[in-house]
């Protein structure tokens, strides 16, 4: 109350689904919205009348039991609550929807077929951003649906191929990084036919999301060099399509990642190597390569299974400077060569990293390169409040929890070597945690029960 009367709060507000007990599948997730009236509303979710920190949107999935509420304010003030809602998860889950296709694709002549998901669902969401339980499709690509129940339970259709094209998917040869220009260069070979108008070259720019960045055609060599590219600061992924002369698009190729190294000091005098491993194909195993820009000098040979190595060079090498590094993979399929091109390519290699990634002292003053962002997470798997722990911050450091769709989960900025999250709210499942900086990201998985 206040000076003048009692204050009354006009606003409405109601949560779905509908019912002060609600009973979700074992092992799914809740989706509770809310809608008001409220002038500017601001919400804020509480659990077992406890404020869920952080939980200040219109909707919360959850899959964690208990007494749920939402309080709405209205222009900033004036909270009305709602009634709490009992979530338990009981129910046994629903069999998997099932994706159909009808109609047949013939190149030319038919560009489109139907999808079809079926089951006993309320609602369905496919990885297109359909919500209808039938979809047309013109384009080549791995489709898959989920079914939701109004009860919180969903489930997940097996992915269905789509190849709306008579020619078959192709196939990337090798990353690696070119001598000349230190970008990305990309080779394929390509087979000999008329039926093949060009080439498109994706990269992920997300994870599991990927932008077309260059068009090559038939009649061109059979590599490019991506400008974009920066081996030196992080890896990148690609992926091939193949356009016919229908101008209908193949399935993507398998994904190809390029090797990224990184240098750290050790004791003493020793450099710790560490790289990411070969992706693309099945690396028969790792080459150390030492020395100067140009003059690269193998000093050993290691597992595939391995991706790290530490390197004692002596007091003359680090006299003459030879101390700029390089990973070689040799490729399991004898070699690799674009059309036209003389020269048959036999290694994929890293990016030359050296002490410069190390601070220097000289007479001007203390110089780094910013390092790639390294941190550890856990405990993983998680069920309630996930700590990051970071080796290095960075002016606007944010964290991200995708789906494995590639949607944003939830998201959040990155002041202190360690951060806390409360997940209690994420259903279980498969996710990716992503720390980003700029240009500049690193990715781990995340498994949620």
């Amino acid at each position: 109350s206040c000076v003048g009367g009692v204050v009354v709060c006009g606003q409405t507000v109601s949560v779905s689904p509908s019912g002060n007990t609600i009973n979700g599948c074992v092992g799914g997730s809740i989706t509770m919205r809310c809608t008001t009236n409220a002038v500017n509303p601001t919400y804020q979710r509480n659990k077992n009348r406890i404020i869920l920190g952080g939980e200040t949107d219109s909707e919360l999935i959850t899959s964690s039991p208990g007494s749920y509420s939402v309080t709405v304010y209205s222009n900033g003030g004036c909270p009305v609550t709602s009634v709490a809602k009992q979530l338990t998860f009981n129910q046994a889950a629903p069999n998997a929807p099932i994706i159909t296709s009808s109609g047949t694709l013939m190149g030319c002549v038919q560009d489109s077929i139907t999808l079809t998901v079926s089951g006993s669902f309320a609602n369905y969401l496919w990885n297109t951003g359909d919500t209808v339980q039938s979809i047309i499709v013109k384009q080549s690509g791995i489709y898959s649906a989920i079914g939701f129940n109004n009860d919180g339970c969903n489930r997940q259709a097996d992915p269905i191929a789509v190849n709306n094209s008579f020619v078959e998917a192709p196939a990337i040869c090798m990353v690696t990084v070119d001598s000349v220009t230190g970008e990305n260069l990309l080779v394929w070979e390509k087979p000999i036919t008329n039926l093949i108008d060009s080439f498109i070259i994706y990269k992920e720019v997300s994870p599991f999301v990927y932008k077309r960045i260059i068009s090559q055609p038939y009649s061109a060599l059979s590599e490019v060099i991506d400008t974009a590219s920066n081996p030196s600061m992080h890896d990148d992924v690609y992926k091939l399509v193949a356009v016919d002369t229908c101008g209908n698009f193949t399935l993507p190729s398998v994904f190809h990642r390029t090797i990224h190294l990184q240098i750290n000091p050790g004791i003493g005098t020793s450099r710790v190597l560490s790289w990411n491993n070969e992706a693309g194909f099945v690396a028969p195993g790792y080459i150390v390569m030492r020395g100067k820009p140009g003059q690269m000098v193998q000093i050993d040979t290691i597992s595939s299974t391995q991706n790290s190595y530490i390197d004692n060079p002596d007091a003359t090498t680090l006299a003459n400077n030879d101390t700029c590094y390089r990973i070689d993979v040799m490729l399991p399929f004898g070699g690799c060569n674009s059309t036209k091109s003389m020269t048959v390519r036999v290694r994929s290699t890293s990016n030359n990293s050296s002490n410069r990634t190390i601070a220097i002292k000289d007479n001007v003053g203390i110089h780094t390169i910013e390092k790639p962002i390294s941190f550890s997470l856990y405990p993983n798997p998680v069920n309630d409040n996930l700590t990051i722990d970071i080796e290095t911050i960075y002016d606007g450091m944010r964290y991200k929890v995708l789906d494995l769709l590639g949607k944003t989960i939830t998201t959040g900025k990155i002041q202190n070597t360690r951060t806390n999250i409360n997940v209690e709210s994420i259903a279980d499942g498969v996710y990716f945690l992503e720390i980003s900086s700029g240009r500049q990201k690193a990715i781990q998985k995340l498994i949620i029960e």
